[in-house]
């Protein structure tokens, strides 16, 4: 699978076993801080005697991440429970970033749907690193939908395939290369066979896409049509074929095939 890119992001620091420093913004700790981790979706920071910090202590710190020659220093200002979470344990983190010229300290995220800035960091594995995202991209929204990639579904079904058909759903990546077919706060309905999602679509939403690892698994109708058109579809994208394009995509052989992990609806466009 090609890797997910990270475009749509504000920042995006992806690190496998980097060196990580973090520093209270003012003054010195309490105790000098050790080691910056990633469990799930929260920062664990432990000092050289041994103590997780508690999250609300992370308040201030700036965390310093080496992305090859490159430093990027991230400020944690406030962190708070997701009011979105059921299950009550995913955090949110305010987060701001220093401008390398002027010193000044800036909001790293933009406003989501719900006018809030913030982000998290995602573990996603030992091979695969961490990324450090926002609610208002796709990675964030991916998790805060329920499909956490650290996670296991209702089945026991390891959730991060789940998560990166996700993000393709999400940015209506057909090909799965990268490439966006759609407007931000466009509407869309989604739902998958584990039962973490249900399909509630509105009575004038139809069946838009099958969605997998790869991105469309079949497509009856594009998005926005006046974006992305099906014969658009059919001349960029090879590998779907001509039965995987078009009224031969239903929703019923979607939920046969095992390829497709999640389905959406969307409005006609």
């Amino acid at each position: 699978m090609r890797p997910l890119p990270s475009a749509a992001l504000i920042l995006a620091v992806l690190f496998a076993g980097a060196a990580a420093a973090a520093e209270r913004d003012a003054g010195a700790p309490a105790e000098a801080l050790r080691q910056v981790e990633v469990a799930g979706a929260q920062f664990r920071v432990t000092t050289v005697g041994g103590r997780t910090l508690p999250q609300h202590e992370l308040v201030g710190a700036v965390l310093a991440y080496r992305d090859g020659a490159q430093v990027i220093s991230v400020r944690i200002d406030s962190v708070f429970a997701d009011p979105k979470d059921p299950t009550g344990g995913l955090l949110l983190y305010g987060l701001s970033t220093r401008d390398p010229a002027g010193g000044d300290w800036n909001d790293m995220c933009q406003p989501d749907a719900d006018g809030v800035r913030a982000g998290f960091p995602l573990q996603l594995g030992s091979a695969a690193g961490y990324v450090l995202t926002c609610t208002s991209g796709a990675q964030g929204k991916c998790v805060r939908f329920g499909y956490k990639p650290w996670a296991r579904g209702p089945d026991g079904t390891a959730l991060l395939a789940h998560w990166q058909a996700c993000i393709r759903m999400v940015r209506a990546d057909y090909c799965g290369d990268g490439e966006p077919h759609t407007r931000d706060g466009t509407l869309i309905d989604m739902y998958d066979k584990l039962g973490i999602q249900k399909d509630e679509a509105s009575e004038s939403m139809e069946f838009e896409a099958g969605w997998g690892l790869e991105g469309a698994v079949c497509v009856r109708r594009t998005r926005i049509g006046e974006i992305f058109s099906l014969e658009a579809l059919r001349q960029t994208c090879p590998r779907l074929k001509p039965e995987d394009v078009g009224e031969p995509c239903t929703e019923a052989r979607m939920m046969r095939d095992p390829a497709a992990l999640l389905m959406n609806k969307s409005f006609v466009k």
